[in-house]
C-alpha cells in the first residue's frame, strides 16, 4: 500500500470544500453544508486549482459547471470520504456505550442510590 507523501497534498479543507461544491453542484449548498459563506468556499477551491495548476470549475455567472478533471477528483473525494466516514461510522458503532454521569449531594448518593 502506498502511504500518502502529507507534503505533496493540497489543504485537506480545500479538498473538502471542493467536494461538497462538486457533489451539491454550488458554492452556496456547499457553503451551508459546511457552515461557512459561499466566498470561503470559492477562495479554497481557488487555491486548490492553484495548487493544482489547473481549472477544477467553470464558472458561469451564478452556475458552475466541472471540468474532466473536476469530475474525476470530485467523485474521488467523494469515494475516498465515504470510505472514511464508513470506518468510522464501524469504529464507533463498537463503543460499549457512552458513559452516564450522574451528579447529586453525597447524602443522596450514600443514602439511597449506592444501595440501590
Amino acid at each position: 500500500m502506498a502511504y500518502p507523501d502529507w507534503k505533496l497534498m493540497p489543504s485537506l479543507s480545500a479538498l473538502r470544500a471542493f467536494e461538497a461544491a462538486a457533489r451539491l453542484g454550488g458554492f452556496s449548498a456547499a457553503a451551508r453544508v459546511l457552515n461557512v459563506t459561499p466566498a470561503a468556499v470559492a477562495q479554497q477551491v481557488r487555491a486548490l486549482e492553484a495548487d493544482l495548476g489547473t481549472a477544477l470549475i467553470h464558472r458561469e455567472g451564478r452556475g458552475m459547471l466541472l471540468t474532466p478533471e473536476g469530475a474525476r477528483l470530485g467523485a474521488a473525494l467523494s469515494d475516498g470520504f465515504g470510505i472514511i466516514q464508513a470506518a468510522l461510522g464501524t469504529i464507533r458503532s463498537q463503543r460499549d456505550g457512552d458513559p452516564v454521569t450522574v451528579t447529586t449531594t453525597p447524602g443522596f448518593a450514600v443514602q439511597w442510590m449506592m444501595p440501590r
